[in-house]
């Protein structure tokens, strides 16, 4: 299914998801999978988010990508490619800042950062 993060009532909300290469890599873009089934259905894809990476996983690099209103206030779907150009680092972190719209679970109507997947590429 992907991942999930916390609920949050509101879309104003910090979550972040990060990858360990295993070592210090070169890529050149970011492509992020929305989840597309039928508890998220594209909704909770983040409308402000950044990449950036880290050598030591302590010490962030300032954005490779800041994506902002990404979606314009609809679902999202299929996959979201970023470029960042010239980066090489072992761990790579997305922080979503505002979250995309809100899905509904037994608790109400929550707010969250979901991936299906996620893909850095050379």
């Amino acid at each position: 299914m992907g991942w999930t993060s916390a609920e949050h009532r509101g879309a104003t909300a910090t979550e972040h998801v990060q990858v360990d290469l295993g070592a210090r890599r070169a890529f050149s873009a970011v492509t992020l999978w929305p989840r597309n089934d039928q508890a998220a259905d594209g909704r909770s894809f983040p409308a402000d988010f950044t990449i950036t990476g880290s050598d030591d996983g302590v010490s962030w690099s300032a954005p490779l990508y800041r994506g902002t209103g990404h979606g314009n206030g609809q679902a999202v779907h299929g996959p979201q490619t970023s470029a960042v150009p010239g980066s090489a680092y072992r761990y790579v972190r997305i922080t979503a800042t505002k979250l995309g719209l809100p899905v509904t679970e037994a608790s109400g109507h929550v707010h969250r950062f979901h991936l299906a997947e996620l893909d850095i590429t050379a």
